[in-house]
C-alpha cells in the first residue's frame, strides 16, 4: 500500500519540476515580418500597360545573404502572391493549362503549383542536367524538359586541327505523358 501511496506524490514533484524547467526557458519568436523579405519593386515608367501581372522569381548568386523568393505583382508593383524559397529558383511562370511552374533544387526540378499555390507535381529530366528554363506543359498535358549533358569528343577525327578532347554541349528534349 505505501508503494501506490508513494508514486502519485512522486508523479507530482516530477510535474511540478517539469513545469518549473519548461517555464523558465527562454521563449524565441521570429522577429522578422515578411515585409522585411518583400523586395523593393519601383515602377519607373509606366504608359498604359496591358493589364496582368509580373511573375518574378530571384535569380542572383551576388551574395550568400541573397533572399530567394517567387512572387507575383501587378502593374503597380502590389504583390498578389509572395513565398519565400530557401534557394535560387528561376522560371516562374503560368502554362497553357492554368498551373504555375518554377524551377529548383539541385539537382533541378520543376515543381507545379495549382490556384492555391500548392505544389501539385514535380518533374525531372532522366540522365540529362535540366535546363531551368526549358519547361512546357502542351495542349495534352504532357510536360517537355530540356536538358543537356557535356561530354568529350575527338574533333581531330571530324575536322581537321580540331580539338581531340573539346567538350560539347548535348541538347535533348524529353516528353513526359501522365504515366511519367
Amino acid at each position: 500500500m505505501k508503494k501506490f501511496a508513494y508514486l502519485p506524490a512522486k508523479m507530482l514533484f516530477l510535474v511540478i519540476l517539469l513545469i518549473g524547467f519548461v517555464t523558465s526557458l527562454p521563449v524565441r519568436a521570429q522577429t522578422n515580418s515578411l515585409v522585411d523579405y518583400y523586395p523593393e519593386i519601383k515602377i519607373t515608367d509606366s504608359n498604359g500597360p496591358d493589364p496582368g501581372y509580373f511573375f518574378i522569381s530571384s535569380k542572383t548568386l551576388e551574395s550568400v545573404s541573397d533572399t530567394f523568393y517567387l512572387a507575383i505583382v501587378d502593374n503597380y508593383g502590389t504583390p498578389l502572391f509572395f513565398r519565400l524559397m530557401p534557394g535560387l529558383c528561376t522560371g516562374f511562370t503560368v502554362q497553357p493549362n492554368g498551373f504555375l511552374s518554377y524551377s529548383f533544387g539541385d539537382p533541378r526540378k520543376v515543381f507545379i503549383m495549382d490556384s492555391l499555390y500548392q505544389v501539385v507535381d514535380t518533374f525531372a529530366t532522366e540522365g540529362y542536367k535540366m535546363d531551368p528554363h526549358g519547361f512546357f506543359i502542351t495542349a495534352n498535358g504532357h510536360a517537355l524538359l530540356f536538358g543537356n549533358k557535356r561530354r568529350t569528343v575527338d574533333m581531330s577525327v571530324i575536322v581537321e586541327g580540331g580539338d581531340p578532347a573539346a567538350t560539347i554541349r548535348d541538347k535533348v528534349v524529353q516528353e513526359f505523358d501522365e504515366q511519367g
